[in-house]
């Protein structure tokens, strides 16, 4: 198959799974053409993810202000008359009709985290062009980051009365979570489900982790740009830590990389639960380092709750592939906890005194787990590049 994936962002931007996506179509014999943002990140950069498709149209990232989209969208819609599309939006699509000059496009996968670029997705179809959509996160599943009041929170209304439309059109949708697909599901019945998952090439089963201490390791954001962290609290963890016998305390090493604005608010929650000696802060970590972070670690935490619904962050997968216990709570969403317990790979915890005995069973070096790889590897980036080639055959036939 010859696909176009057009995306909101392509490494070594953001959005790993189509990364991922595009180097394992490229390993099974298709050729892959991508439209996207690709404008490297500061924080977070994923050059390794770069020269696996045929080719790559780049996309100027998007102005960034509530004021300057909102005078973008005015101007596109004068463009095109369409409601809600921008100069970006025209900008997708004369990229996208540069690879149909030349191309024979059997099937267009449009991924996004919000809104961009659906209406371009919805413009191919009008070519009669099989379109997939994937969505990676929607506006419903955490109300707290997406902003609901002023101009931003008009926007974000349209886009998702918008945004539904364009569901209903499509071939075929695809998203992360089974909470995803049932709400997705209300405008376009053929919602598949494909998870996110690891690179088997990174993240593989390592040999125990021998320092002074047992280390406990955290990787990734917590804090919104607003500052708020209830998404991922650690205060459960830390009451417990907090409450363990200090000889059992001083042996625990518990670590977060994360990025420095979260970096600055966990470091005053620290301080609040005066657990400075055993919980520290360090730097986020690029992309690339993060399986050798995870080696030196005795096991990992992620932090869910279910104000967020149906998350499935990459970590879990990420985690699942390193034969470490993984510890997560304070509040696990069902399927998280299902996968856990399915792959045998971590325990999931919702009061104090859980944390309390796990923490010490680890400390004492007699919390074990039981990884079936077999259930592990269903969830490796090879296998869901495999899930969306068999809903793309599904479409064109």
């Amino acid at each position: 198959m010859d696909i176009l994936i057009i995306a909101d962002h392509f490494p070594p931007s953001f959005a790993p799974r189509m990364g991922y996506l595009a180097r394992n179509l490229k390993a099974m014999g298709h050729k892959v053409y991508v439209v996207a943002i690709t404008k490297h990140r500061d924080f977070n950069s994923f050059d390794f993810l770069t020269g696996y498709a045929d080719e790559v149209y780049e996309v100027a990232s998007r102005n960034s202000s509530h004021k300057e989209v909102l005078l973008s969208t005015v101007k596109g819609f004068f463009s095109s008359f369409r409601p809600m599309w921008t100069e970006t939006d025209t900008v997708y699509y004369e990229k996208c009709k540069e690879v149909l000059k030349s191309r024979h496009i059997d099937c267009v996968v449009c991924s996004t985290s919000s809104f961009y670029p659906l209406l371009v997705a919805e413009k191919l179809m009008e070519r009669h062009i099989p379109v997939v959509i994937d969505f990676r996160d929607i506006y419903e599943q955490d109300e707290t980051f997406y902003p609901r009041k002023g101009v931003a929170g008009i926007m974000r209304h349209f886009q998702k009365k918008i945004r539904n439309r364009v569901i209903g059109k499509a071939d075929a949708v695809v998203s992360v979570s089974k909470w995803h697909c049932e709400y997705l599901s209300q405008w376009n019945k053929r919602c598949k489900m494909i998870m996110n998952g690891f690179d088997e090439q990174k993240f593989v089963s390592k040999t125990a982790w021998h320092g002074n201490k047992v280390r406990i390791v955290y990787t990734g954001t917590m804090a919104t740009p607003q500052g708020d962290i209830s998404a991922h609290s650690p205060c459960m963890l830390f009451e417990a830590i907090g409450e363990i016998e200090k000889s059992k305390r001083d042996n625990l090493d518990v670590v977060f990389y994360t990025d420095s604005n979260s970096k600055n608010i966990l470091e005053r929650v620290i301080a609040q639960f005066g657990i400075e000696k055993t919980v520290r802060c360090e730097d986020w970590v690029s992309s690339d380092m993060v399986p050798d972070i995870l080696a030196e670690s005795s096991s990992l935490l992620i932090l869910s709750n279910h104000g967020n619904k149906g998350v499935m962050l990459t970590k879990t997968f990420e985690y699942m592939a390193m034969n470490r216990p993984i510890l997560c709570l304070p509040d696990p969403d069902e399927q998280l906890e299902r996968v856990l317990n399915e792959t045998g790979t971590g325990f999931t915890m919702r009061d104090k005194e859980s944390v309390k005995r796990c923490l010490e069973k680890l400390i004492e070096g007699t919390l074990e787990i039981h990884p079936n790889m077999d259930e592990v590897m269903k969830y490796s980036r090879g296998a869901q590049a495999k899930q969306f080639e068999a809903l793309m055959q599904e479409v064109l036939s």
